[in-house]
């Protein structure tokens, strides 16, 4: 069985002296979708980030495609697909004056 797209061990993440979340485990195969869910203020967008590497986790480790993503985040940056809550929409625009 190949390794998981995503694996997440041991995720801590603080703001400040608040506690987000604590060695949080978890890993994606390959063919599946993760959704995650909860209450605002949960660590759902943290916990996306902390993989995307755009804030850093106070603890533990992620790997995507089983490589470290401490030595290249910008190798699941390439890969990966992510849509904020807060995306802006330009009415007058096309996706090929995007990019």
């Amino acid at each position: 069985m190949p390794d998981p797209v995503i694996e997440c061990r041991n995720l801590t993440h603080r703001y400040g002296e608040r506690l987000i979340y604590e060695n949080l485990s978890f890993e994606v195969p390959h063919g599946r979708i993760l959704g995650l869910l909860g209450k605002n203020g949960t660590g759902k967008t943290t916990t996306i980030k902390s993989i995307l590497r755009l804030v850093r986790p106070d603890g533990g480790t992620v790997q995507f495609l089983g490589k470290p993503l401490d030595l290249d985040a910008s190798a699941l940056r390439r890969e990966a697909g992510y849509v904020s809550g807060g995306l802006c929409y330009y009415p007058r625009k096309r996706l090929s004056q995007l990019t």
